[in-house]
């Protein structure tokens, strides 16, 4: 099921919804569909628990903006997709303030809400099934990969940090546990220090020295993997060109 959210003028809300309803009979992939006409109902129903996997937005909203509202919205810790939409462009450079995943042009086309909403049901498939096992003294956990928040060397043990505040800690080193990672085809994580590998869904903003995460935690960026770090998270947001990462600086500092 893929939860939607609307956030729009009544008679463009129905218009999306409809054409969301189609693309369900299309691909069979059911959609929860919620509706509203305002960035201050959104906000409102957003301090309830929210299922939603995708808001499309309105960038001209009548009261709050849509830029505005999608502010706030990463504020109260939502970390899902937002679509802009709009008859107007000049906003689209604004959009990456939010991490929008995407920003349409009205009137929506059909082939493009399907690329999206395809996309992002395969990439929920991916994220809801993917598990590392923990071995640890207690016994094996198994651990979705969008439950850990970032993974630390310490004293030849690894901690896992969990998004409940739950930390594990098992044997093993960092270097292979990124191997792991990489034949896995694991997408998301990234290598920022050499005692540290992080969950660039929980990163919040890049700091001078470290990357700032969604509970408040700050991830240290060591001067020799920070190039290489900071460009895989903007590929990662798609805000830099699919280039190769630099490689960290094997003689600099940890």
């Amino acid at each position: 099921m893929l939860y939607i959210g609307i956030c729009d003028s009544h008679s463009d809300c129905e218009k999306l919804s409809d054409m969301i309803r189609d693309f369900s009979d299309r691909t069979g992939i059911l959609c929860s569909v919620k509706t509203f006409q305002s960035g201050e109902d959104l906000l409102d129903y957003m301090d309830t628990p929210c299922p939603f996997h995708i808001i499309f937005m309105e960038v001209m909203l009548k009261t709050r903006n849509g830029i505005d509202t999608a502010l706030e919205l990463r504020r109260k810790q939502y970390q899902n997709h937002i679509v802009f939409v709009s008859k107007n462009p000049e906003y689209a450079l604004d959009s990456y303030m939010v991490k929008a995943y995407n920003y349409l042009l009205k009137p929506l086309k059909n082939a493009e809400l399907t690329q999206i909403l395809t996309s992002i049901w395969e990439d929920l498939q991916t994220k809801d099934t993917a598990v590392l096992p923990i071995n640890t003294k207690s016994g094996i956990y198994m651990i979705r990969h969008r439950d850990i928040l970032y993974m630390e060397s310490h004293n030849h043990n690894l901690l896992l940090h969990c998004r409940n505040s739950e930390t594990l800690s098992f044997s093993g080193k960092l270097d292979n546990l990124c191997l792991d990672f990489s034949s896995a085809l694991l997408c998301g994580f990234l290598r920022c220090h050499k005692s540290y590998l992080v969950n660039c869904d929980y990163i919040r903003k890049i700091g001078t020295s470290c990357f700032h995460l969604t509970d408040g935690t700050q991830v240290p960026i060591s001067r020799s993997y920070k190039n290489a770090a900071i460009h895989s998270y903007l590929n990662y947001l798609n805000l830099w060109p699919e280039t190769p990462a630099p490689s960290q600086d094997p003689s600099g500092p940890a």
